[in-house]
């Protein structure tokens, strides 16, 4: 509407500059409800937000002038907006042709404040007749106004012909408001109240039920029959269902009225005739469970299946359905298998081996290997004269062997305690666990981790006693078998060194990273286990300028150690104390590394 208003103001033209016009002021004031000066904002040198003065004009070339200095001016289609410093008090316009003029501001300008100047020439003072206006919608600023063609948010000042004027307010779920405002200087605010619609309720019923259901192509939450509430106002529905054309069509959601719509599904569909192994798989076609169904009528197209169970390799592939046509397929799902081993030392030993679900799956006698056996988790049992039942718990998994040892060691033995040390049931504690608290010496397998404090020293002309401190730490692992063991770890130390060499030495002390494996014998009695092994421990050993060895740089060391140490982990815990250490044999380096002892904790896993 501005710029209609400005194009009237163009075809007016200025007039012929024969002689000097008037500058014109038709209104000159602040309107706090326009945001210009805080979006495009403007600083003044003190960094002061500055003040907008929106001149409305249709007169080209103006200038401005101000007392306390302007910020800066900018040409626009309806005018020209010029940035003034705060607490200015005046403005001067002027423009060729035309006797300057001093306007005075509504009060003073304050910081990022609007204020709408219309001016125009005295000539054309019958023929111009723009006036601001502002509109208020309580509580819905997001409404649209429309001035002609032109749309525009509420919260703007618009300028608009003096007289009568047709306007529209519009926002989605409230009526319309199409009215003639008019429009005069003591006329500028105008403010409206919108009306809510009220959503009207919809049934939607389809023969044959169970269609999905379309407003708009959004997807509603329900399928025939199905009631909802919408606005009045015109809509497409599109009702989809398997086998069965989609329906789709308009429909007309009255005011005040209870509205239900019925519609007859034409059905389209061919067959897909299903035969699967194992008949109790899952089968998802397009995502939807098929499960169980041997024919099943699906509209033509192309469909995505797939048949899973826990066990067997999934199976995917396409088809095609035709109208009228049966399609045939057959599936047979592959089984993932393992194998599984399990040795016993007693030929006589009767095995039974039991499925998840507690179904038996074969018997045995002594040891036995099966090279492909379906995956999942299985139960053996084990009997032998003289001796309690043996049982455990498998887990064969796909393309990997499972080994399980089934001894039945002298715990087990219905005649290895004496009546006499028999123990009342306690705790829910069986038989079973008093006896292998009576025999000190059984022997568990199991594995742990380490995690330990070390010290380091060095072995030879008594040089250790020139260390300082050896602060450092070590993770490892350890596999407890039947009286042997295994240890794998490494380590970092940092060695500093005491005053009276530390001159002579690396300023930094001497950085060793230590990594050993060792295997031998291990002895448990009750919550100690004891072992001593051999092995190879190395050192990468990092220092500058370690003369007093003729060492000039980083070097690997290495050599034959021995390994011995104890455990205290009582067979119920999961965390213990371990105590090692090791001796260099120098076999095989002509400097020894580093020994080593450590003190921490173990954890079973």
């Amino acid at each position: 509407m501005q710029r209609n208003v400005l194009l009237l103001f163009l075809l007016l033209g200025p007039l012929c500059s024969g002689f000097a016009q008037e500058f014109e002021v038709r209104s000159f004031e602040a309107d706090p409800t326009d945001l210009a000066a805080r979006r495009y904002e403007k600083r003044t040198v003190n960094d002061e937000p500055a003040a907008l003065i929106k001149v409305l004009t249709n007169i080209e070339g103006m200038l401005f002038d101000t007392n306390i200095g302007t910020v800066d001016v900018e040409h626009k289609d309806e005018g020209y907006w010029v940035y003034v410093a705060p607490r200015e008090r005046r403005i001067r316009l002027m423009a060729d042709g035309f006797l300057p003029l001093d306007v005075s501001l509504p009060e003073p300008a304050r910081a990022s404040t609007v204020y709408n100047l219309v001016v125009t020439s005295t000539a054309l003072s019958e023929t111009l007749n723009v006036i601001p206006v502002n509109f208020i919608v309580d509580g819905h600023e997001d409404a649209v106004l429309t001035i002609g063609d032109e749309a525009l948010p509420i919260n703007q000042t618009v300028s608009l012909p003096r007289g009568e004027n047709n306007i529209s307010i519009f926002k989605p779920g409230y009526h319309t408001i199409d009215t003639v405002i008019e429009v005069s200087e003591a006329k500028t605010l105008f403010r409206f109240e919108l009306d809510g619609i009220v959503e009207e309720r919809v049934t939607i019923r389809s023969n044959p039920e169970g269609a999905d259901i379309y407003i708009n192509n959004v997807r509603q939450n329900g399928r025939t029959p199905f009631q909802f509430f919408l606005f009045p106002d015109e809509y497409s529905l599109r009702l989809s269902r398997n086998q069965y054309k989609d329906l789709t069509t308009t429909i007309h959601v009255l005011e005040n009225e209870d509205t239900e719509f019925v519609f007859e599904l034409e059905r389209y569909a061919g067959t897909l005739s299903l035969a699967i192994d194992p008949e109790d798989a899952t089968i998802l076609i397009n995502q939807r469970d098929y499960s169980g169904q041997e024919e099943i009528a699906l509209s033509q197209g192309t469909y995505r299946i797939v048949a899973e169970k826990e066990g067997f390799e999934t199976y995917e592939d396409r088809f095609q359905i035709q109208e009228g046509e049966v399609t045939n397929i057959a599936i047979k799902l592959t089984q993932k298998t393992g194998s599984l081993r399990v040795t016993s030392i007693s030929p006589a030993a009767n095995f039974i081996l039991k499925n998840s679900q507690g179904e038996e799956i074969m018997q045995w006698q002594g040891s036995m290997q099966v090279r492909e056996l379906p995956v999942g988790r299985y139960t053996y049992l084990g009997n032998l004269d003289g001796y309690d039942e043996l049982s455990g718990e498998i887990n064969v998994t796909e393309n990997e062997a499972t080994r399980v040892d089934a001894f039945f060691s002298e715990e087990h033995h219905l005649g290895g305690i004496p009546e006499q040390y028999y123990l009342p049931d306690r705790d829910n504690r069986s038989l079973q666990s008093e006896k292998e608290a009576y025999h000190l010496f059984s022997q568990q397998k199991y594995s742990y981790l380490h995690l330990t404090y070390t010290t380091l020293s060095l072995d030879t002309y008594s040089f250790s006693q020139n260390f300082d401190r050896s602060l450092g730490a070590n993770l490892g692992y350890n596999y407890s078998g039947s009286f042997w063991g295994l240890n794998l770890g490494a380590g970092y130390n940092l060695l500093t060194f005491s005053e009276d060499i530390r001159g002579e030495m690396p300023s930094n002390g001497i950085e060793v990273v230590n990594f050993y494996g060792s295997i031998g014998p291990t002895l448990r009695v009750d919550v100690f286990e004891l072992f001593a092994m051999a092995g190879v421990e190395g050192a990468y050993i990092s220092y500058d300028d370690l003369f007093y060895y003729n060492y000039d740089n980083d070097k690997v060391v290495g050599d034959v150690m021995v390994h011995y140490g104890a455990i205290i982990l009582p067979r119920d815990w999961r965390i213990g104390f371990r105590y090692s250490g090791n001796y260099i044999l120098g076999l095989l380096a002509g400097e020894p590394p580093f020994l080593r002892q450590e003190f921490g904790i173990v954890f079973r896993i």
